[in-house]
């Protein structure tokens, strides 16, 4: 939804959504796990941490694929607890 500033509005925190914005330059695909991407309102596909790199937190996962170059997909995706990848 789009809430104004100091103004009140619904917000989905779970369950499936049809307005899920991403960054499809790292290719998205059916059952990957989505996490916020450095520009506000977009998730891109989430990275596993290993010991030097500290991992992702998951908020989504795509139930849809995207694979275009650019910031302008919008997905079916599950909206789920956010955790560490």
């Amino acid at each position: 939804a789009a809430i104004s500033d100091t103004a009140y509005g619904f917000i989905q925190t779970k369950g499936k959504t049809t307005a899920c914005k991403v960054d499809g330059t790292t290719d998205i695909a059916i059952g990957d796990y989505i996490a916020a991407f450095s520009t506000a309102k977009i998730g891109y596909k989430g990275a596993i941490g290993s010991l030097a790199v500290v991992g992702d937190t998951a908020i989504a996962i795509a139930l849809e694929a995207y694979a275009t170059n650019d910031s302008l997909g919008v997905i079916d995706a599950l909206i789920i607890e956010p955790f560490k990848l």
